[in-house]
Order: structure tokens, then C-alpha cells, then sequence
């Protein structure tokens, strides 16, 4: 039995919806630009699915949720772009980033597990072997936090969306 795609409305949000886009979105994105990938519809929701999953997880929203039961982050309320107008719905650039999202998900995971020593410290890089002489060398991430990847043009993207929180500087995540 398939899993259910629901796309969530952003005039009206649900409890049950679990992506942002339509397939026929995330079809005419790539074709506008030329995108080639092979895969089913079905592979299309699944990654779409997962775009939305690690949106949700990975942005923080200005405003708040229309319903304590909404299934996704967005749409939100009471969202404001610079100039002070009024932002609902799913901007162009929030849509265009989550089908960007999927794209990338079609071919990797868009959240990996971080790799961690024994010890349990998320390692940034490590090297055993150097020209046959056997060394061990570890390098580890700054404060063991985990580092999002880093998907310039989708990020870059969300953050023309105006729906994410502290847009002044750096964008804001999760």
C-alpha cells in the first residue's frame, strides 16, 4: 500500500498533509531549468516528502502555525516581509526551494547521520594511511554541534522566502 502524499494547502492548513509542493511543480521546476533525473512518481512524493521533513526541521519561521494540529511549519501567520507588507501562503521562492530540496533528495539523503568516534564526538575528518606510513589524525567539529549541509541555491531560496525568522543577517536555523 502506497503512503499518503498530501500537499498541504496554504490558504487553509491540515493535520494530515506532509508535503509543500505538487508533483507537477517539482516537473515543471526542472524542466524550466533543464534538471534530467529518472524516477517515478512515486519516487518524486517520496522525495518531496522528505524536501518538506527537512525543511520543517531545518528552518526556524517568523510568525506562528494558523492551527495547533497543522501538520507542517507553514503557512504561517502574522509574517511580515521588510517593506512591512503582509506575507502569506507559500512564496514562489519557499516553493522553488523545496522543489530544489527534492531534487537533491532524489540522489542523496539531505540530512545525513554525522560521523562520530568512539567516543561519541562528531568528527569533521580523519585520516589512518599517508603515503603507507600509518597515522591517525582526527580532526572534530567545533562544540560537537551537528553542521547542516549546505545546498547554496535551495538556501539561498529560503531565505528570499521571507517566511523565515531573523532574515537580517544570517538566516536562521533550526
Amino acid at each position: 500500500m502506497a503512503a499518503a502524499f498530501i500537499v498541504q494547502d496554504p490558504d487553509t492548513p491540515t493535520s494530515d498533509a506532509n508535503a509543500y509542493i505538487a508533483v507537477a511543480f517539482f516537473t515543471q521546476y526542472c524542466l524550466d531549468r533543464g534538471y534530467a533525473y529518472t524516477a517515478t512518481d512515486a519516487q518524486i512524493k517520496a522525495a518531496i516528502v522528505k524536501a518538506t521533513d527537512y525543511i520543517d526541521s531545518r528552518w526556524r519561521f517568523a510568525g506562528l502555525k494558523y492551527a495547533e494540529d497543522q501538520s507542517t511549519e507553514c503557512p504561517r501567520q502574522e509574517v511580515y516581509n521588510t517593506a512591512g507588507y503582509y506575507v502569506s501562503g507559500f512564496p514562489l521562492a519557499f516553493q522553488q526551494a523545496c522543489a530544489e530540496y527534492t531534487f537533491i533528495a532524489l540522489t542523496q539523503s539531505l540530512m545525513p547521520n554525522p560521523t562520530s568516534d568512539e567516543s561519541n564526538r562528531m568528527v569533521k575528518a580523519f585520516a589512518k594511511e599517508i603515503g603507507g606510513a600509518i597515522t591517525k589524525h582526527v580532526e572534530y567539529l567545533g562544540g560537537g554541534k551537528y553542521q547542516w549541509p549546505q545546498y547554496p541555491l535551495a538556501d539561498k531560496m529560503m531565505g528570499r522566502s521571507e517566511l523565515i525568522a531573523n532574515r537580517g543577517g544570517e538566516l536562521a536555523r533550526g
